[in-house]
Order: C-alpha cells, then structure tokens, then sequence
C-alpha cells in the first residue's frame, strides 16, 4: 500500500443529499435524493420498514436539524441536514447523539406511552 492509498483509505466519508434527508444503515449514510410520498418523517421511516420511531431535533447543530430512531433506542435510522448543500458523515451523527439529554428523551418517551 503506497502512501496515497493511506491517505485515500483513512478519508472520512461524506455524502450529499439533494433533499438533505439520509437513511442511516449501520454506520452508513444514504442520501434520500427522492422521498416517498409526502416526504414526510412518517412516510419515509415507513418505507425503511419502521413503524415506530421517535425523532429529536438538534437544536446544538449548524449541520442536523433532526435525527429519527429507533422507537427507544439510540440507534439512528433518518437524519435530517440544517443545509441540503452541505455534506454530512457518520462521525458528523454520532458527536450529536452524544450531545443529546437522553434521560429527557426517556421521560418524554414515557410520557408519550403512558397518555396513549
């Protein structure tokens, strides 16, 4: 391996979404180019196979304006750029997952749960 192949291989990936929507798979992101119906959350975390969900919106970030998850977990499915211009990584993601009050999002969750 030359060293332009070191290079090359330790690139942090990004992508760009025209419509500044990405499906999260793992620890990839693809960029939604064309939504499903409304394009609304429901109806693209219904085309992915989720039924249910929960969404946070990241008010700390100038590059993700909402990221949807599993339903109780942690585990991102849908995120939503600030900008459809700018092109956002897996590691742009997980430093706002970590940023995120999770035992507020648990209560929210429960409160949600118990009023259903």
């Amino acid at each position: 391996m030359g060293l332009l192949d070191f290079f090359k291989s330790n690139k942090i990936e990004t992508n760009e979404s025209t419509t500044g929507v990405y499906s999260v798979s793992g620890k990839n992101l693809t960029p939604l180019n064309e939504l499903p119906k409304t394009g609304s959350i429901r109806d693209i975390s219904e085309s992915l196979g989720f039924k249910t969900w929960h969404s946070v919106v990241t008010f700390e970030s100038k590059k993700i304006q909402c990221i949807v998850f599993k339903r109780r977990t942690k585990e991102p499915i849908i995120v939503l750029a600030t900008d459809e211009t700018q092109s956002l990584s897996y590691s742009d993601v997980i430093k706002i997952i970590q940023q995120i009050d999770w035992g507020f999002q648990w209560r929210q969750l429960d409160f949600e749960d118990s009023n259903k």
